[in-house]
């Protein structure tokens, strides 16, 4: 609630972080950037990520897309992967967007 106060539209869940919900249902989330929200509850959230993975291996120049993603207030930083039909771990702690994929059991580097 302090954060929403001296910043407008900006908002804090203890388990999800910062965000600015101004244009919502896009808003902006301090380390993943622009998502889409399917849904508006405090506790469970589906969100549509645009984040794209780096070009790790030249072989294969089409970079994967997050897409959308489920998570709740007790499983965030672990999220349901939509596409990937599979769990991924978000690390927040790092400088760069990094998932770990527990379908290909390997870190996934993704730019904003």
């Amino acid at each position: 609630e302090l954060l929403s106060k001296q910043l407008p539209h900006w908002k804090q869940e203890p388990w999800f972080g910062a965000f600015n919900d101004e244009s919502f249902p896009w808003i902006y989330h301090n380390k993943l950037g622009w998502l889409y929200c399917a849904s508006n509850s405090q506790c469970k959230i589906w969100f549509y990520s645009t984040l794209r993975t780096e070009n790790q291996n030249l072989m294969h120049s089409n970079s994967h897309e997050l897409g959308w993603i489920w998570t709740s207030d007790n499983l965030f930083p672990y999220v349901y992967s939509f596409s990937d039909q599979g769990w991924n771990y978000i690390d927040t702690n790092s400088s760069q967007i990094r998932i770990y994929s527990f379908k290909e059991q390997r870190w996934i580097i993704y730019n904003p």
